[in-house]
C-alpha cells in the first residue's frame, strides 16, 4: 500500500525493476535509456551548502551541449518512517566526460544526476529512491541509497584508493598483485577497492584472502550494453570495444569515491599497472600531501585533486633482472628501466581526490569539483607516476634509463608479500605468468555457451569484405550483436522490440509444399490481430559458399498464441516468422540468418540455421522424443522423481528426451549428466527475454511471481524442441515432468496408440497435426500414498494411485504428441498453426490418459477419488531402470 495517493506514484515489486545485465536498472524516458547503476547521499558542507543531495550514477545513450536535449526527469524518494513518497526534479544532469573527446551516437555516456531533499524531510534519509519520467509513474527502478557515515567516535582515515574493473581470465598476476597491494599499503593505502568482471583464478585466491583481512573490498560489476555477459563475452568486449569500457569506468571510479567519501580524506583512482610514488625526503602519500596542502597558490585555496605526472617503465621481456636482492617475480621492484622524459601535465596523470571537494572525477582527472582550483600537480622531483605499461610513442622505448626510486621499499614490501605467498601456498604451486590466450580459444568458449551465435563467422578472416555492396547490409561482427540474457538476440524495428531465440530450415514437403522456409522463433513487444500492425521486415540470408547476402521479406509473422487468451501490453508474446529461400539458391549452403527492419541494414543479430536432416546411414525416422519445459527447482531435490519418470518414458516409447534448464538442485544435475552422457536426454540451457536479472534465484522468482511470462515464452521452448528434431523424429510429445500419458487396456505402448489413431481417420480428416491425450488429476495426497508394498516408497507415481474421479474435457489441459509431418507450431496444450486437414486426434479415455500428478484446480473435486493402478503394468522395467541408476549415482547413501 506504499503510494502517493491511491493513482499515483505506487511502490514498485520486484518484478517491476527492469534489469541489464545484473547490476543496471533501466528507465525509459522520451527516446532516452538511463541505465542506473548507484545512488548516493551527499550531506558533505563544503559540496552541498549545508542542503543533503542524492547523487545517482547512470549512463545515458545520448551526448549533447543542449540541456533541453535532455528530458525532465524526477526522484522518488522512499523513506522507513514513511509509506508516501516524496518526489521531486532531477536538478543537474552532468556529463562525466568531455563532448569534445567524443560524442558518436552509437555509445552510451556517464552522467552524475542530482536531486536535492527537501528541508521539511531532512530530518529523515532515504532508503531508497527510483529514477522516473512523470512524477506519478510507477518506477521500473529503484536504488538503495548508500550512506557510510562515521560514527561520532571515529575520525577520518587518510588514503583508500579504487582500481577499475579486473579483466585477467587467463593471466595469472597474482605474484604481481600481492607486489601491488603491498606496495600500496607501504606508501599509505588503508583500504583498496577493486571492481571485477573476470579473472585468474589465483588472482581470485589473493583477493579473497585481501578481502577477509578487510584491507580490500572486492566488488562485482558488468556493462550496462546489450551484450552477452558470460565471462568470455565481456573479455572480447575489451578487447573490442575499448571506447565502451573507457566511457564505463567513471561510473566505477565515482560509485567508489562515493561509498568511501565519508571514511577518507582522499581517494585514489587508478589502474594496477600505476604506483604514484613520492620522491627525495617524502616517505608516504601523508608526506606529499602535508607538502601540497601548505603549497597554497594565488586564488587556490583550496584543491579538488592532487594529481601526478605519468613516467612510463615499459616491460622490455627477456631482460629485467636488475636486482639480485629481490626475486625475479617482483615485477615492479625488477622493472626499473623507464622512458626518459615524465609525460606532460595533463597526459596520463592520475589523481588523489579530496573528499571535501570531489563531485565527479574521469579516469585522469576531476570533472566537477566544489574546490576553489581543479587540482593540484605535484613537481616530478618530488612524485611521480610510475605506469608499467609501453609507452604511447615506440621511439621513446630507445631513450630509456635506470630508475630503482621505488627500491628504498623494497625490502619491506618483499617481506610482506612474502608471508602473503607462504600464506597462500604459491610455493608450491607452478605460475606462468605470460600465458596471452589465443582470440580462437576465446570464440570458442562463446560458442559452447551460446550456442545460436555463430561466432566463427562473426570473426572470421572475410567478415570485413562480407556485405550486398560497399553501401549495404555489411556483415556484422561479435561486438555489433545485440544480446539480452545470453541466449536472445535483438532486432528493434519502429517501436517495436523483437527478442529472437532460433533460426530453423524447413523443407518438409507437406508443410512448405517443397519450398524452402527459414522459421525464426522470437518473442515480440506486441500481440495484434491486425497483421498491418506489424511493420515490414526481411530476412538477410548468410551463405557458406557466397560473400554477399541474399535479402528477402519475411512472408508471414504469426503469435503462437490466442488473442483472446490475453493480450495485455505489458507482455511479449511468442511469434514464429517466415521468410522463403528462392528455388536458385537451393543449392547454396545457408549458414546464418539475420532479421532486419530495413534491407540494407547492418543486423544486430546473427541466428546459426538449425538444419538436422537425417544422416545417410540412417533409413527412417525414429518414432517418439520428449520435449520438457525449463526445469526450475533450485532448492527441492527431485532427483528420485527425475530418474522413475524419464524411465517411464523408455518404458512407453521415448527415444530421446530432450530438456531445457533454467536452475536445478545439484542432484537434479547430477541426473541430468548421466544421462546426457548416455544420450538419451540432451539438456540445453535457457533463460527469459525479459528485463529482468539472470540470476538463478532471480528466475526462480520471476517464475513464482511472473508466470503469465513464463506461460509466454514456453512455446518459444517447445517449438525449439520442435524443429530441432522434427526431421529425425515422427511424433514430437511436449509435456512437463508432471504429465505422463499412458495407453490403456491392450495397447502396450505409444506406438501401438499411434497405429490406431492413424488407422482411425474420421470424415475430412485425412491427416491430423496432433495425437492428444484427456487429463487425469492424480493429487499427492500427502501422508497418505503408500498402496504398493512391492515398490520402494521413493517411486511417487507408482506410489501415487489415487486420481479424481472424472476425467477433465477435451480441450481442459490436454496435452499432444505432435506429427513432425504436419505441425508449424504449439502451444503447450495444443497446435496453433499446422498443415494437416484436422488438428487433433484425441484419444479416447477408455484406451489412453494424461496422468498429471497435481492438484486439479477446483478442490471440490478431492473429495471423491478413485484409485488407478493401470501405470502399475510398466512397474517392473521402471522401477528395474530406476534402481541400476540410482546405485551408478550412489543415491542410495543419500536417502
Amino acid at each position: 500500500m506504499r503510494s502517493y495517493n491511491l493513482s499515483c506514484a505506487w511502490y514498485p515489486g520486484i518484478m517491476d525493476i527492469h534489469i541489464q545485465n545484473e547490476y543496471w536498472q533501466i528507465l525509459r524516458n522520451r527516446n532516452l535509456t538511463y541505465h542506473l547503476f548507484g545512488a548516493y547521499l551527499d550531506n558533505r558542507p563544503y559540496v552541498t551548502n549545508n542542503r543533503i543531495l542524492i547523487r545517482i550514477l547512470t549512463m545515458i545513450d545520448l551526448i549533447s551541449k543542449n540541456p533541453q536535449d535532455y528530458p525532465t526527469t524526477y526522484c522518488q524518494f522512499w523513506f522507513r518512517e514513511k509509506f508516501q513518497p516524496i518526489i521531486v526534479p532531477v536538478e543537474k544532469t552532468q556529463l562525466i566526460w568531455r563532448y569534445e573527446w567524443g560524442h558518436d551516437s552509437q555509445y552510451s555516456f556517464p552522467y552524475i544526476l542530482t536531486c536535492t531533499l527537501p528541508k521539511d524531510y531532512e530530518q529523515w534519509s532515504p532508503k531508497s529512491v527510483s529514477l522516473v519520467a512523470a512524477p506519478c509513474d510507477k518506477a521500473t527502478n529503484m536504488l538503495r541509497v548508500i550512506y557510510r557515515p562515521l560514527k561520532a567516535t571515529e575520525k577520518k582515515k587518510e588514503f583508500a584508493v579504487c582500481i577499475k574493473g579486473l579483466d585477467f581470465p587467463y593471466i595469472d598476476l597474482s605474484y604481481r598483485l600481492v607486489e601491488y597491494l603491498e606496495t600500496l599499503r607501504v606508501l599509505g593505502a588503508e583500504k583498496v577497492t577493486m571492481y571485477n568482471l573476470e579473472i585468474h583464478e589465483n588472482i581470485t585466491k589473493v583477493l579473497e584472502y585481501y578481502q577477509r583481512t578487510g584491507f580490500v573490498e572486492y566488488r562485482p560489476f558488468s556493462f550496462s550494453l546489450e551484450y552477452s555477459n558470460l565471462p568470455e563475452y565481456r573479455h572480447l568486449q575489451l578487447i573490442t570495444k575499448k571506447d565502451a569500457f573507457r566511457l564505463h569506468e567513471s561510473i566505477l571510479y565515482n560509485d567508489c569515491i562515493y561509498r568511501n567519501m565519508y571514511e577518507f580524506k582522499y581517494i585514489a583512482v587508478w589502474d594496477i599497472d600505476e604506483l604514484p610514488i613520492p620522491l627525495k625526503r617524502y616517505k608516504n602519500w601523508h608526506d606529499l600531501m602535508v607538502l601540497a596542502e601548505n603549497s597554497k597558490e594565488y586564488m587556490c585555496n583550496s584543491y579538488a585533486s592532487f594529481c601526478f605526472l605519468c613516467a612510463y617503465f615499459p616491460s622490455y621481456e627477456g631482460n629485467f633482472s636488475f636486482a639480485k636482492q629481490f626475486p625475479q617475480y617482483f615485477y615492479m621492484l625488477q622493472h626499473v628501466k623507464r622512458v626518459r622524459d615524465i609525460a606532460d601535465y595533463g597526459y596520463a596523470m592520475k589523481c588523489l581526490h579530496s573528499t571535501d571537494y570531489i563531485i565527479a572525477t574521469h579516469n585522469h582527472f576531476p570533472i566537477h569539483y566544489a574546490a576553489d582550483c581543479r587540482d593540484y600537480t605535484f613537481s616530478s622531483s618530488v612524485a611521480q607516476m610510475n605506469h608499467y605499461r609501453e609507452p604511447p610513442k615506440k621511439e621513446d622505448l630507445s631513450n630509456l634509463v635506470f630508475d630503482k626510486r621505488l627500491w628504498r621499499h623494497g625490502n619491506e614490501i618483499v617481506e610482506k608479500s612474502l608471508k602473503i605467498y607462504e600464506e597462500l601456498n604459491f610455493f608450491e604451486e607452478s605460475h606462468n605468468l605470460n600465458i596471452k590466450p589465443n582470440k580462437f580459444i576465446i570464440l570458442k568458449e562463446i560458442a559452447k555457451n551460446i550456442p545460436y551465435l555463430p561466432v566463427e563467422d562473426l570473426e572470421g578472416l572475410f567478415r570485413e569484405v562480407r556485405n550486398y555492396n560497399y553501401t549495404c547490409a555489411w556483415y556484422p561482427g561479435i561486438m555489433d550483436i545485440h544480446i539480452r540474457n545470453e541466449y536472445w538476440q535483438i532486432l528493434r524495428n519502429r517501436n517495436l522490440t523483437y527478442y529472437i531465440y532460433g533460426a530453423y530450415l524447413d523443407n518438409r514437403p507437406l508443410v512448405t509444399g517443397n519450398k524452402t522456409l527459414i522459421r525464426l522463433l522470437a518473442i515480440i513487444d506486441l500481440i495484434s490481430e491486425n497483421q498491418q500492425d506489424y511493420p515490414s521486415t526481411y530476412c538477410q540470408f548468410w551463405f557458406k559458399d557466397k560473400f554477399e547476402p541474399l535479402i528477402v521479406p519475411v512472408d508471414t509473422t504469426q503469435f503462437i498464441w490466442r488473442y483472446r487468451w490475453g493480450h495485455s501490453a505489458q507482455y511479449s508474446f511468442p511469434h514464429i516468422l517466415t521468410c522463403t529461400l528462392p528455388e536458385d539458391y537451393k543449392d547454396h549452403i545457408l549458414k546464418s540468418v539475420s532479421l532486419v527492419a530495413a534491407p540494407c541494414n547492418k543486423a544486430s543479430n546473427m541466428l546459426r540455421v538449425i538444419k538436422q536432416p537425417l544422416r545417410t546411414t540412417v533409413r527412417k525416422k525414429k518414432d517418439f522424443a520428449v520435449c520438457i519445459k525449463g526445469l526450475d527447482f533450485p532448492y527441492i531435490d527431485l532427483s528420485y522423481r527425475l530418474v522413475e519418470y524419464i524411465e517411464a518414458l523408455r518404458a512407453l516409447g521415448a527415444e530421446k528426451v530432450i530438456i531445457y534448464s533454467l536452475e536445478v538442485h545439484e542432484n537434479m544435475t547430477k541426473v541430468l549428466n548421466y544421462y546426457q552422457r548416455t544420450g538419451f536426454v540432451e539438456y540445453r540451457p535457457f533463460s527469459f527475454s525479459l528485463e529482468y536479472s539472470n540470476l538463478p534465484e532471480y528466475r526462480h522468482l520471476q517464475l513464482i511471481t511472473k508466470k503469465d511470462a513464463f506461460r509466454l515464452h514456453e512455446s518459444i521452448l517447445y517449438n525449439d524442441c520442435i524443429y530441432r528434431n522434427m526431421y529425425e523424429f515422427k511424433y514430437i510429445a511436449v509435456w512437463d515432468i508432471d504429465e505422463l500419458p499412458i495407453p490403456l487396456k491392450r495397447y502396450k505402448n505409444w506406438h501401438d496408440l499411434m497405429v490406431l489413431a492413424e488407422n482411425s481417420k474420421e470424415y475430412m480428416c485425412n491427416s491430423y497435426a496432433s495425437f492428444c491425450f484427456l487429463c487425469a488429476y492424480f493429487p499427492s495426497y500427502e501422508g497418505n500414498f503408500s498402496f504398493a508394498k512391492q515398490f520402494p516408497q521413493y517411486f511417487y507415481m507408482l506410489q501415487h494411485v489415487k486420481r479424481v474421479r472424472d476425467i477433465a474435457d477435451y480441450g481442459y489441459a490436454m496435452k499432444c504428441l505432435h506429427s513432425t509431418d504436419y505441425i508449424i507450431a504449439t502451444h503447450n496444450h495444443f497446435p496453433i498453426h499446422y498443415a494437416a486437414d484436422c488438428r487433433d486426434y484425441t484419444f479416447s479415455s477408455s484406451v489412453a490418459q494424461m496422468n498429471h500428478y497435481r492438484e486439479p484446480p477446483f478442490k471440490e473435486n478431492l473429495t471423491n477419488p478413485v484409485i488407478d493402478k493401470r501405470l502399475w503394468r510398466f512397474a517392473n522395467r521402471i522401477v528395474k531402470k530406476s534402481m541400476k541408476i540410482f546405485e551408478e549415482l550412489d543415491f542410495f547413501e543419500k536417502i
